[in-house]
């Protein structure tokens, strides 16, 4: 193997050769990683003993169209990514699950004498909306991803006409820009209770660097960068443990806390943020060293970047966790009026299998504060007590 390059991180010298240029940093930041997850596909592995750890990300750049770049952030990196040497696979269009899963199932590799399926890709989408539009397959898109997010070893999918189709080492990346009013658009109420919204990375920006007149791009810093990846490109085997790094994985591990008042959407991506950690650790690491041995200051960064991004990961399934109550909300609504005059029993029957009588009775308040549905009491002959009844406003 030739030596590298670059005397350091290949993130920084990322860094440093997109430096002139009007992207925010975090977003190249995240660009930088998500091409090194790329490039290392599924050829290196942190094993946990019950699970293993694979370097995929799943990272979607959120800014305002054409304020912060995030387009021309995400093809320097691809273009990058398209020079190797040995090719990587990049999804850059929009697909059914059916067509993912059949580009899949096509790819191979060499490992050793043999010739072995490889479903390694890296998604690429330029505008999230258009790649996770409203269409019913897309919903279906939404839970092949969550379901590959964790890189199995072996996958089945039946097709629509009985077929099976079978992948194995599997590893899906993701790389993508959305606007923040698209964001809650692309995520219906079926992909937000898949779990997906919580593997992903949210990475938001609101400024700009200064404006530059004629952008550059280092093409010496290029040539060194290319050629380290080609080199990272290259990387195989099981990731170990850097001095007293495990013992500071195990505290932090330990000490980890969630709230039990933290939404639940919220709840499912801090639970899961460990191992975002070791990810992100794995690419550190590999971006500087070719041992694979992960040291103690790859784990202080990983956290360090997840720290960076987290207030906006947060405000992101804080606003899809409200789009989905939105929706709940209006079920609630359309089947009062629907109904035109029902009992609240009756209310509580019908969504029983959806939501608490607790929760139900809170929606029914929120549509009465909103004047949209009116309570009132009904008296019902035989009966001791009145029944609460609900009833659209329009209704008199």
């Amino acid at each position: 193997m030739d030596d590298r390059l670059i005397k350091g991180s290949w993130l920084d010298e990322y860094l440093e050769y997109t430096r002139r240029q009007e992207s925010p940093e975090i977003f190249h930041k995240w660009v930088g990683l998500s091409i090194v997850s790329a490039a290392l596909e599924r050829n290196v592995v942190l094993d946990m003993g019950a699970y293993k750890v694979y370097p995929n990300l799943y990272v979607i750049l959120v800014a305002g169209s054409a304020k912060c770049k995030k387009t021309t952030a995400m093809r320097i990196g691809r273009d990058l990514l398209k020079l190797l040497t040995k090719k990587v696979s990049i999804f850059a269009q929009k697909l059914t699950p059916e067509a993912l899963i059949q580009r899949l199932a096509r790819r191979r590799k060499v490992r050793g004498k043999e010739v072995v399926q490889n479903s390694t890709s890296l998604i690429y989408g330029a505008e999230l909306a258009v790649f996770l539009g409203k269409e019913r397959y897309n919903e279906g898109l939404i839970h092949l991803l969550t379901d590959l997010y964790d890189c199995p070893d072996e996958w089945e999918y039946e097709t629509k006409h009985g077929g099976l189709e079978q992948l194995s080492n599997v590893l899906i990346g993701m790389l993508a820009g959305s606007a923040p009013k698209l964001l809650k658009g692309c995520l219906s109420i079926d992909m937000i209770e898949t779990g997906f919204p919580e593997r992903i990375l949210f990475i938001y920006a609101d400024t700009p660097r200064p404006p530059i007149t004629k952008p550059t791009l280092p093409v010496f810093s290029k040539k060194k960068l290319l050629h380290d990846l080609n080199i990272i490109r290259e990387m195989k085997g099981e990731f170990e443990w850097g001095p007293n790094a495990y013992e500071w994985y195990d505290e932090w591990y330990q000490k980890r806390f969630v709230s039990k008042d933290t939404p639940e959407l919220l709840k499912g991506y801090l639970f899961r943020n460990h191992t975002t950690l070791l990810k992100v650790a794995i690419l550190l690491c590999a971006s500087e060293r070719d041992d694979r041995v992960m040291q103690l200051p790859h784990l202080i960064k990983a956290l360090e970047l997840l720290k960076e991004t987290e207030t906006y990961v947060y405000n992101a399934i804080r606003a899809i966790e409200e789009s989905a109550k939105g929706s709940d909300l209006q079920r609630i609504y359309d089947y009062v009026v629907r109904k035109g005059e029902v009992e609240e029993a009756v209310v509580l029957r019908a969504f029983s299998h959806m939501f608490t009588a607790k929760e139900t009775r809170e929606y029914l308040r929120s549509l009465i504060d909103s004047e949209m549905v009116r309570d009132y009491p009904k008296h019902v002959e035989g009966k001791k007590k009145q029944l609460m009844m609900y009833a659209p406003m329009e209704v008199s």
